[in-house]
Parts: structure tokens; sequence; C-alpha cells
């Protein structure tokens, strides 16, 4: 991990996360969802997660999906949109 000065103990968490690497970040993120309880949700195979950055994307995507509903016009057409770009109907 990162080392921090005594006068550094007060930062934010974007400073330390850009001040690691990926295998501090790799570590950060399994201590996390190890000893914390954060990480995937009920359903998710944590094989098919890569980064904290691609759980997020997808409880992101999860969100929209139970907001269909709720979801005006333009932002349907947004999410078309982008699906088209990446390969959907």
């Amino acid at each position: 991990m990162p080392y921090f000065n005594v006068e550094d103990v007060d930062i934010s968490p974007d400073e330390f996360l850009e001040k690691c690497s990926k295998k501090d970040l790799d570590e950060t993120f399994n201590q996390l969802t190890e000893n914390y309880g954060y990480g995937l949700d009920e359903g998710e195979n944590e094989d098919d997660i890569r980064s904290e950055g691609h759980r997020i994307f997808i409880k992101n995507l999860l969100a929209l999906k139970a907001a269909w509903y709720s979801i005006g016009k333009e932002d349907v057409q947004i999410i078309e949109v982008l699906a088209k770009k990446h390969g959907a109907l």
C-alpha cells in the first residue's frame, strides 16, 4: 500500500486511490469485500466481476432496470442509443 506521512492521514478517498497501484486497488477491494461486507449483491457471480468499476456499472444497470416505469422518454432514448452503439437490437 502507498506510504503516507502523518500529516497526510486526513486525506480524501480519491487522494488515497490515486496513489495506489493496481495491485493496491485489488487488495483494497478484496479487503472491503471480505472484511466489511462490501461487494457483490445477491445473485451476482464473483467470477463475472472484473473490477470495482465493473461492479458499480452493473449496479447502475440494475438500478435503471428497476426504475424502468419512472424513467422519462428522453432518458429511455439515451439508453437506447447507448445500447445500439454497443450491439443491442
